[in-house]
């Protein structure tokens, strides 16, 4: 089996959480959903570990590492702000595609990137490593049916896939998803757009091999030149994957995953559900009492 890395986007604000959710703790293990991730990701079979951190995050993912035993194989990586250096004011990160870029030097076997701030299952894992292991060239995406991947405390955003014959053809990102008494909807201006329930959809978890790092480099270059809104525009993990897998010439693979939610904290009462369900799988023995 090859020696994958598990890289974690662990630098965001959490504005709607109202706090660095990547750190907020869930008991009986008083552990963040990221410390499930790794824990599922050893079992799948992953070796090395990076996380994306800011100064605030930082301490709290090397604390991580350490209680599982992975400090000769793991790595935390500050998002750094560019904005001195390309001449501009800003104040917030500049979005998954530069936390990764940030990363690129850390990275040195085929990867798998999500949020660190989210809980995949034990399912993801495996299905990307058994891609990783079977296919050296080409991408993949572990997708989420939208019904799985919704909050019930308000609008989440979402890309969703477009697929052919088990490829994703587009990623169309939809901004204001919510459940309604009449279905899924989308909110854009003033109409409102069903959205089909059992759609592919993207929570970023993507499968990667490690030639994508140099493209994303190149993809980096292009989106600072393009810039038009400095202050606000974000370098999307999405959006850069599609346009280096489109110049490749190379599919993205979607992987179904079927047997899994996706949890995520998005905003402060999403929490309670999510302990009701670890706590839930850990008295079936998913996971053990403590991590480490």
């Amino acid at each position: 089996m090859i020696k994958a890395t598990l890289v974690l986007l662990a630098a965001g604000k959490g504005s709607r959480f109202g706090g660095p959710k990547q750190i907020h703790t869930f008991e009986p293990q008083q552990a963040p959903l990221a410390s499930y991730g790794i824990w599922d990701a050893l079992q799948a079979g992953f070796h090395y570990f990076v996380a994306i951190v800011n100064p605030e995050t930082q301490p709290f993912f090397e604390h991580i590492f350490d209680q599982f035993g992975l400090k000769d194989r793991s790595q935390c990586v500050l998002q750094e702000d560019p904005s001195l250096e390309l001449g501009i004011h800003r104040t917030k990160p500049f979005g998954t595609g530069h936390a990764l870029y940030a990363a690129r030097h850390a990275i040195t076997t085929p990867f798998v990137v999500n949020n660190g701030d989210n809980w995949y299952g034990h399912e993801a894992y495996t299905q990307a490593m058994q891609f990783l292991s079977s296919n050296h060239q080409d991408c993949a995406l572990v997708g989420y049916p939208l019904k799985t991947v919704l909050s019930s405390n308000g609008s989440v955003s979402r890309a969703i896939c477009s697929v052919q014959n088990g490829k994703i053809t587009r990623l169309q990102e939809y901004t204001c998803i919510e459940q309604t008494p009449n279905g899924i909807v989308h909110h854009q201006d003033t109409e409102t757009v069903p959205l089909a329930s059992d759609a592919y959809t993207s929570v970023n978890f993507w499968v990667l091999q490690q030639d994508v790092l140099p493209a994303l480099e190149e993809q980096w270059q292009v989106f600072v030149q393009n810039m038009t809104c400095p202050e606000s525009e974000e370098f999307y993990l999405p959006t850069a994957i599609q346009a280096i897998a489109t110049q490749q010439q190379r599919p993205i693979h979607l992987l179904p995953n079927l047997k899994d939610k996706c949890l995520e904290i998005t905003y402060p009462a999403d929490a309670n559900p999510i302990q009701d369900y670890l706590r839930s799988q850990t008295q079936q023995g998913r996971y053990p009492l403590t991590f480490g």
